[in-house]
């Protein structure tokens, strides 16, 4: 890095990574002067699902920390690129997605057909249709603000929360099983609630769309209504494919 930046003193750099590398390798070799500023993700739609599925791990570490993610050679009918979209954003929520045909032109992607109403008076999620749901309400908050939702998740409190506030999520696995990790949405409660972290509730909330200063966006809070125990799910694990 030093002696490049003494000899060619760039204004910027552009560095192609192979897509067989371990990108985390890469980080830590890059040191000041120098700062990564922007990083952007290709993807052959053609041949995505069968190394997402194979080679987990390795196409996880591309996505994690990549701003922008393009999918190219989207031109088949039989391709579910709404379903590419969620592996992606269940291994990182905040990238941008684009999707490219052979010719390179960008293509409009229909949002899904969510598996609830939401419309109805009290939006009820399903257990299978968790993932969903937490995507979609953490892409679109303002899509849900002042809808009631119904949704059955784990209660946990972090030390570092005040009073009358936790996390009400479950668990999602990005690429293997040391990767488990909750994932959930931040609930504001007037009541003491007598809960240990772990427990299985189903929540009744109200959603309030509100600024992420640390983040500059929108997101979802929810403002608990109601809470009952709840039976632990068959599955327990969030998917996204």
């Amino acid at each position: 890095v030093n002696s490049c930046t003494d000899k060619y003193k760039p204004d910027r750099v552009l560095v192609e990574c192979n897509g067989m590398w371990d990108m985390e390798t890469f980080y830590r070799n890059i040191t000041m002067p120098w700062m990564i500023v922007q990083i952007i993700t290709t993807i052959d739609a053609t041949t995505f699902e069968v190394y997402f599925n194979n080679m987990r791990q390795l196409i996880i570490s591309h996505l994690l920390n990549s701003n922008m993610v393009i999918i190219n050679r989207c031109d088949k009918d039989n391709m579910d690129l709404a379903s590419f979209r969620r592996m992606i954003k269940g291994a990182n929520r905040r990238c941008e997605i684009y999707f490219e045909n052979s010719n390179g032109e960008i293509m409009e992607v229909r949002d899904e057909i969510l598996p609830y109403d939401i419309n109805a008076d009290i939006i009820e999620i399903e257990d299978d249709d968790y993932g969903l749901w937490y995507l979609d309400i953490s892409d679109n908050p303002e899509k849900y603000d002042g809808k009631t939702v119904k949704v059955k998740g784990m209660y946990h409190k972090p030390d570092n929360y005040p009073k009358g506030s936790f996390v009400h999520g479950r668990k999602a696995m990005t690429c293997c099983e040391e990767d488990i990790s909750l994932i959930g949405l931040i609930c504001i409660t007037q009541k003491d609630l007598k809960l240990k972290n772990g427990d299985w509730i189903t929540l009744t909330a109200k959603v309030s769309c509100r600024e992420n200063k640390q983040y500059n966006e929108k997101m979802a809070i929810l403002l608990e209504e109601k809470v009952e125990k709840a039976q632990e799910p068959e599955n327990t694990l969030v998917s996204f494919s």
